[in-house]
């Protein structure tokens, strides 16, 4: 997946790992509201550009963790990290929602589903046709593919460290991910998504470095073919173009220098996995004025989430802060 010719290298060259990071990190902060807004407008033609936010938001998690840990990595040490990395926030979230859900008096919250719900696993109970007894974890398919891939990817990477290997794994994971969408598909884009992943986890690998003018064209090319059949009532194809459309993003991502605020948008981008835990849970619907509620909505989650992700932080912080005292007196 390296470049093909010496202009695309030098394309490529001007775009360093901080570019692409801030691209990624920004452009998720961007995807959560998109999706956030594809679910307030439900049923709407939103859910082609919430395909494209997800495809992104699972290539990035793919991406990175691909990049950050190597083949040889402790299966503990890798788990352990992402305990400490999703628990705090995961703790101070359920706490929330908890008292919120005590407040509304919601029924099931004492259900055994809600262990599941607030571990991010209900997708489970969704992919064996269980419905959820417990308002916890309403829509977080997502969260329990996340959840999975951190559980194998230690074990794949072992496997992927010739670069065959992992070609025949992306070929392989394209072919399962078509076969997935076309016989065992729920109501929702779940096999493009896991699809998103594995190349996300390849590219990291195989160092893919995309020519960015191929990119663009891909991308524009997907979407006129898209809107063209789409004209002539022709749907069949609109998953494939999506899935194009997805690629073509994540490439442009990783080779287009994007001038975004970063620094402005830093924290707004830190309180990702908040806003995508309790969005569905804050919206404020308004008959008369749909606009007015949306916006108001995602005033209310933004500023929640933050809220939520200093909070967790600042305990992480006191945690860290006590342990390092217990260890420097046991010394």
């Amino acid at each position: 997946m390296q470049a093909g010719s010496n202009s695309a290298m030098s394309n490529q060259a001007t775009v360093t790992g901080k570019q692409v990071s801030d691209n990624f990190t920004q452009a998720k902060f961007l995807a959560i509201v998109l999706v956030s807004t594809g679910h307030y407008f439900d049923g709407s033609l939103l859910w082609v550009p919430v395909t494209v936010g997800l495809f992104i938001f699972a290539f990035a998690s793919g991406y990175f963790t691909s990049l950050k840990h190597s083949p040889d990595m402790p299966l503990g040490k890798f788990w352990l990290a992402k305990i400490k990395r999703l628990g705090p926030p995961l703790i101070v979230i359920n706490l929330f929602l908890g008292i919120l859900f005590l407040i509304q008096g919601r029924e099931g919250i004492w259900h055994p589903h809600t262990l599941l719900g607030m571990t991010g696993l209900t997708g489970f109970l969704n992919w064996f046709g269980i419905a959820n007894q417990s308002p916890f974890g309403a829509g977080l398919w997502f969260m329990t593919v996340l959840l999975l891939f951190y559980l194998l990817y230690p074990l794949l990477a072992k496997l992927l460290i010739t670069r065959g290997a992992a070609i025949a794994f992306l070929l392989s994971s394209a072919a399962i991910c078509a076969w997935g969408h076309l016989y065992a598909s729920p109501p929702y884009m779940l096999w493009p998504t896991v699809f998103g992943f594995c190349l996300g986890a390849i590219a990291g690998r195989l160092d893919w470095q995309p020519q960015r003018t191929r990119t663009i064209v891909l991308g524009t090319t997907a979407v006129l073919a898209m809107l063209a059949a789409n004209a002539m009532g022709i749907k069949q194809f609109n998953v494939l173009f999506i899935v194009i459309i997805s690629i073509a993003s994540v490439a442009f991502l990783l080779s287009v220098p994007i001038s975004f605020p970063a620094n402005r948008m830093s924290i707004l981008s830190g309180s990702i996995l908040e806003i995508y835990l309790i969005h569905g849970y804050m919206f404020i619907k308004t008959l008369n004025h749909p606009i007015m509620g949306y916006i108001t909505s995602m005033l209310i989650i933004i500023l929640t989430s933050l809220l939520l992700n200093r909070t967790s932080l600042y305990f992480s912080f006191l945690f860290n802060q006590r342990r390092h005292k217990i260890i420097k007196h046991e010394r």
